[in-house]
């Protein structure tokens, strides 16, 4: 079966930042930019891939803490 996935649209990606931003702010407070850069990419990504909302916030949401990690880690 042939399905052609609809892009993400902005007010998603509005929703989905959001919602990053909420997860993230009681882990860091200056780190966010770039996890919440991350998380976005990875959202829109496997919404085109085809996940559903809830997958794809898995993906954004791993891709958001994994970004603050790295950060972390350089850091120290």
């Amino acid at each position: 079966m042939n399905i052609e996935h609809t892009p993400v649209m902005p007010d998603e990606l509005t929703d989905i930042r959001l919602r990053l931003a909420a997860t993230l702010a009681p882990q860091t407070a200056d780190q966010t930019a770039a996890a919440l850069a991350a998380g976005l990419a990875a959202y829109e990504t496997a919404r085109l891939d085809g996940l559903c909302s809830d997958g794809a916030w898995e993906c954004a949401w791993e891709a958001a803490r994994h970004t603050l990690a790295r950060e972390r880690a350089g850091e120290e």
